[in-house]
């Protein structure tokens, strides 16, 4: 009877024990791992850096990976989208972003499988680190950029007027930020026109320097050699003029006038001269003056531009457009320089369009 009961009793046990562990919620399985495959030791502020994440996946289907960032200060994100690179079993994630301040840290980074193209699984983090950020201590020529590298493509300086030249260049940058440019030294200064990118940077930039500088100097601190690079353009200043809206070196018709009326005034006693001394040399004397009158006083050339055409700033590529042609037009012509027109528009404002947007052609 009592072998009976232990049995019994034992049964129950076994029964009891079965239904508490069904209770017990099923652990589950992890099926994404992710590490640090590449992050900086230190930074500067102001310079633009990557993460490199490593992530595997021991699922074999499955949409896409997803990163969401959180918890992180002293920067600004600037790709959402990873630059990825697959190897094996391994998906390689890179992203950029800027450090914005010293006070620094690099974001928690959850990552998740995706499914039907929005929903999220197996979520998994990766903690931020606290990294040290130096804050640069530069001289008067620091152009504000950080860079792998800065090149100088072209530059062209041509005269403002008796104490200003304008120097325009365009260039590219490795790696920059390169929205922050700037020239101490210049008197006014601007993009021309500029496409950041968080890899090759490029631009086409203006400064009006003080004519007595020889040479426009500035300088960028190198990612590389960590330390800070001369670029140094020769002031050589062309013949042609560059004119903005306003005209950079306007006319003087004053003197122009007066000019005239002397060249006239020579022309006249001159040929009084011939007319009754009658000595041929009066006439190789003419010439000077006769030529500049003929010159200066031809009728102004007009030019028709097509409807649309651009108006731009500098006659140079990837120029500022400031206004466009809304019909074809006729417009005085001032001045021409390769493969552009210098145009007077009806508001008195001065641009440039290209030999291309004539009606000629």
């Amino acid at each position: 009877m009592r072998l009976l009961l232990a049995l019994l009793l034992f049964i129950a046990s076994l029964s009891f024990a079965e239904e508490e562990y069904s209770d017990t919620p099923e652990v589950k399985q992890k099926v994404l791992y992710t590490s640090y495959e590449n992050i900086p030791k230190k930074l500067f502020e102001d310079q633009i850096f990557t993460i490199t994440i490593k992530t595997l996946s021991t699922l074999e289907y499955f949409d896409d990976i997803h990163y969401e960032f959180k918890n992180y200060k002293g920067l600004k994100i600037l790709s959402d989208k990873a630059h990825r690179v697959i190897s094996g079993q391994y998906y390689f994630d890179t992203f950029y972003f800027l450090c914005t301040s010293t006070e620094f840290k690099t974001p928690d980074i959850i990552t998740s499988h995706i499914f039907n193209n929005t929903h999220k699984e197996n979520e998994t983090m990766l903690l931020g680190e606290n990294i040290n950020v130096f804050k640069l201590n530069p001289n008067s020529k620091f152009s504000k950029i950080i860079a792998k590298d800065f090149t100088l493509k072209e530059y062209k300086t041509t005269s403002y007027n008796k104490e200003y030249n304008i120097v325009v260049f365009s260039a590219e940058a490795i790696g920059s930020n390169i929205e922050t440019f700037n020239i101490s030294s210049a008197i006014k200064q601007g993009f021309e026109s500029i496409k950041p990118s968080v890899q090759l940077s490029t631009m086409t930039y203006y400064a009006i320097i003080p004519s007595k500088l020889e040479e426009l100097e500035f300088n960028y601190f190198n990612l590389d050699s960590k330390e800070y690079v001369d670029v140094i353009l020769p002031i050589i200043v062309d013949n042609d003029m560059v004119s903005t809206q306003s005209d950079l070196k306007p006319i003087d018709r004053r003197f122009q006038m007066i000019k005239l009326s002397v060249a006239s005034g020579v022309v006249l006693l001159l040929l009084v001269l011939i007319i009754f001394r009658k000595k041929f040399i009066y006439i190789f004397l003419i010439i000077p003056p006769l030529v500049y009158l003929v010159y200066h006083l031809k009728p102004t050339e007009y030019a028709c531009v097509k409807a649309s055409s651009n108006i731009y700033l500098l006659p140079i590529e990837q120029s500022t457009i400031f206004e466009a042609v809304k019909i074809d037009d006729s417009f005085e012509v001032q001045g021409k320089v390769d493969g552009y027109l210098k145009i007077k528009l009806h508001n008195n404002k001065i641009g440039w369009v290209k030999n291309e947007d004539t009606c000629s052609n």
